[in-house]
């Protein structure tokens, strides 16, 4: 019988660079067992796994940097567990032909939709199946929290056949029917999929992620295979890293183990803990803690001890007085660069923050990154760096809606859901590309003529249907009162008729979207679109926006028929969502080197700034939230991860940023028009502990 080998499990610690640590490895042959540096005609065998794409492309200019500019043959970099380009081999060496496709996320979305209109027919007397009969678009939200918690339930590959377990609690009548409703999770959408020979997003990912550990189990590689910077949160993808940490030439990295922690603190650690993900994956390989190896290179220093403290478990915080008392000139070496900054509202952090990297770029070939949850703060880190001419690589993208063809459908589908009351008609007809074929100076006046007439003019306003009509009758008014507003009287001949003229194709088109109601998405898709190209034209699918748009639209078009039935509130809501998740992101041939990181991707990249912004409590972390479906006890009998997990993913992002050299904590006093406080990681700063330490000791002097 064969013995087992050891899992080849290694660790960098936070306060170093990542993926500059791992390139130098690499290069000097890791993870070999024999060691050796790789010839340049070797080093393409090894195949490097890392969680993201911008991580991908960063080692990739790592590699390049280490080759002096010179030409190089690169390893095979890859995304790990992305669904689109599977981390090797082709998909016929690792036998996926056959597997059925998966279904996109709007195309879900309309499933669940459709069926949950299927359940409200066949369930008459409860309740929430009343309500979602009366107003239609109700079923929208629902579907939309109900494919949350399927991903959910998915990804942690849950067994949906312990679902009437969930039955034997004792429960409020109303999480009695929350379970009857959730039989569309565990009976009805997986039949649906099966009649569409679909798969789930995330059923396909765990698929993928299993097949390709069982293909390492079964035919080992003698190329080296590195899997760097995963967690394996995900219990796909720790079978996966399992299989890699069990091949003679692979190897695990995982990013910043805590190796300073205690025994007592190991043991205590908890959901809410930035090392549980860690914890959960060395049990599952298993491996102990102390047989993890430093990749070489990658031993930490003062800033990774401190880190460990400012992340003590709660059971073991008692700790800390003797660690100040003992540490003090280690924890004020670690806080050099480190620096806690508290602004007395969100928009001056914002400005705050947009000068801290203004003034990085001061330094030649300094770079700095913003690191935060809070979409709205960085848009407005990057309005401000904007009115310096100042760009900053933002790889998460705007909403779609933000975009010129996108907000002209917005404003459209506000527009008719108001019955054109005058401002959201104002609003639409002065959108930039709203010129029905004139140019946009001559658009933007007759609008203006029109508005100053009929919209505000201290009448009802008229139908949109008879704007034309209405026009003339004012132009009249006009001309045979000597008292109305200068501003019309001032209006000559021409103009007038230009403007009823444009009044009527107004008319036209709009007036067109309040009749015969269509039943089907597709039938509101088709309208929508006739409008907005009757308003501007070609113009609407230009540039990455336009051609985004086109994209969102056509898929939307495609999957229409998965949902029988739409009214137009369900069809307005469907087209808004999807806008609002779509994001666009700007190419540019530039490297900036300034960037805003998400919280997944700050765990490998390192600059030499890095400022942590948006540290409120509820904005990160973020408040746990179990949600509608399944309560605790529920979450416990289905195996299902507490919500509070999520708070140890991103205290583990935080711990890894912190260990950049230079380090800015941002928070604000007031959010929302609101008193806000500091995130619990910033209550825990050393800083304040120090004050604290050094004001006991003068109190007993």
């Amino acid at each position: 019988m064969m013995e087992t080998p050891s899992p080849r499990v290694f660790t960098i610690a936070s306060d170093r660079p990542f993926l500059s640590v791992l390139a130098d490895a690499v290069l000097e042959g890791f993870p070999r067992a024999e060691g050796g540096r790789p010839s340049l005609l070797e080093l393409p065998r090894w195949t490097i796994l890392l969680p993201t794409r911008r991580a991908v492309r960063e080692l990739e200019r790592v590699f390049f940097e280490r080759s002096g500019g010179r030409g190089l043959l690169l390893p095979n970099i890859k995304p790990i567990g992305d669904i689109d380009e599977l981390p090797w081999p082709a998909a016929e060496e690792a036998n996926l032909q056959d597997t059925p496709p998966a279904i996109s996320a709007s195309g879900q979305l309309l499933a669940l939709i459709d069926l949950i209109d299927d359940w409200a027919l066949s369930n008459p007397q409860t309740r929430l199946a009343q309500d979602i009969r009366q107003a239609p678009h109700q079923a929208h939200a629902l579907a939309l929290s109900l494919s949350e918690l399927l991903d959910g339930l998915e990804t942690e590959s849950v067994d949906m056949s312990r679902m009437p377990e969930l039955y034997g609690l004792e429960t409020a009548r109303h999480r009695e029917a929350i379970l009857e409703f959730l039989d569309i999770a565990r009976l009805r959408y997986p039949s649906r999929l099966d009649a569409l020979k679909l798969l789930s997003p995330a059923a396909l990912r765990s698929l993928v992620l299993r097949r390709e550990a069982r293909r390492l189990d079964e035919t080992p590689q003698s190329a080296p295979v590195i899997a760097a910077g995963s967690t394996g949160s995900i219990p796909a993808t720790r079978e996966l890293l399992k299989a890699i940490s069990r091949l003679p030439h692979g190897a695990v990295v995982l990013p910043g183990l805590d190796g300073h922690m205690d025994d007592a603190s190991w043991e205590a650690v908890g959901p809410p803990h930035p090392q549980h993900a860690l914890k959960q994956l060395l049990d599952s390989l298993p491996i102990d803690r102390r047989m993890v190896a430093p990749v070489p290179g990658g031993n930490g220093a003062t800033r990774g001890a401190l880190a460990s403290e400012l992340m003590r478990p709660a059971e073991t915080s008692d700790s800390w007085r003797d660690a100040i008392a003992t540490g003090i000139p280690a924890i004020a070496e670690a806080m050099t660069g480190v620096e806690l900054i508290e602004a007395r509202h969100v928009q001056e952090e914002a400005v705050i923050v947009a000068l801290i990297l203004r003034h990085c770029l001061e330094t030649p070939g300094k770079t700095a990154s913003l690191v935060t949850p809070d979409r709205q703060l960085a848009r407005r880190v990057k309005a401000e760096l904007r009115r310096w001419d100042i760009g900053i690589d933002d790889s998460g993208g705007e909403p779609l809606i933000r975009f010129a063809g996108a907000s002209l459908l917005h404003l459209l589908i506000d527009a008719i859901d108001s019955g054109f009351a005058a401002e959201p008609l104002i609003a639409l007809l002065r959108h930039d590309l709203c010129r029905f074929g004139k140019s946009p100076e001559t658009a933007r006046h007759l609008v203006s003529v029109i508005d100053l007439a009929l919209l505000r003019n201290g009448q009802s306003v008229p139908h949109v249907g008879s704007l034309q009509e209405a026009l003339r009758k004012q132009r009249e008014q006009v001309l045979a009162d000597s008292h109305r507003h200068m501003a019309l009287r001032r209006i000559g001949p021409a103009e007038w008729e230009q403007a009823i003229v444009h009044a009527g194709l107004i008319s036209q088109t709009l007036a067109s979207c309040l009749q015969d109601e269509p039943a089907t998405l597709a039938g509101y898709l088709d309208r929508l679109t006739a409008a907005c190209m009757a308003m501007s034209g070609d113009m609407i699918w230009d540039g990455a926006a336009g051609e985004m748009l086109q994209q969102v639209l056509a898929a939307l078009r495609t999957e229409s028929g998965l949902l029988r039935s739409c009214d137009r509130g369900r069809a307005f809501a469907i087209v808004k969502h999807a806008l609002m998740i779509a994001a666009v992101r700007q190419s540019s041939p530039r490297r900036f080197r300034l960037s805003v990181l998400c919280l997944r991707e700050d765990r490998l990249m390192q600059p030499r700034l890095v400022v942590l912004a948006g540290l409120n409590e509820g904005v990160w972390p973020s408040l746990p939230d179990a949600g509608p479906w399944l309560n605790r006890p529920m979450r416990d009998i289905l195996g299902l991860q507490q919500p509070e997990r999520s708070i140890g993913q991103t205290a583990h992002d935080f711990i890894q940023a912190f260990g950049a050299p230079e380090v800015k904590l941002v928070w604000s006093r007031r959010r929302d028009d609101a008193p806000a406080i500091p995130s619990r990681w910033v209550l825990r700063h050393p800083g304040q502990h120090l004050r604290r330490h050094h004001e006991v000791r003068h109190h007993r002097h």
